[in-house]
């Protein structure tokens, strides 16, 4: 189709420094079970796990109600 664009994704690492949470915060997020619809809980050693932009939306939600005192599980169950 003639003029249209592809949406990329957006990696884990890109959306932490734009959000100005902790990295590391977020893959513990991502390894206990928040992990937005669509996206592959285990993408397995090397590979980056990319985020559209609702994805991306929502485990920033998430992110930033971890971020704000709300326990892992709950801010995963808030969020989604």
């Amino acid at each position: 189709m003639a003029g249209s664009k592809s949406i990329a994704g957006i990696k884990l690492r890109d959306l932490c420094a734009r959000l100005g949470v902790d990295y590391d915060e977020a893959r513990y997020a991502l390894a206990r079970g928040i992990v937005p619809q669509g996206i592959d809980r285990e993408p397995g050693r090397g590979n980056h796990r990319l985020f559209t932009p609702p994805q991306a939306y929502l485990l920033a939600i998430a992110l930033k109600l971890k971020a704000g005192g709300v326990q892992t599980p709950h801010a995963g169950r808030l969020a989604y």
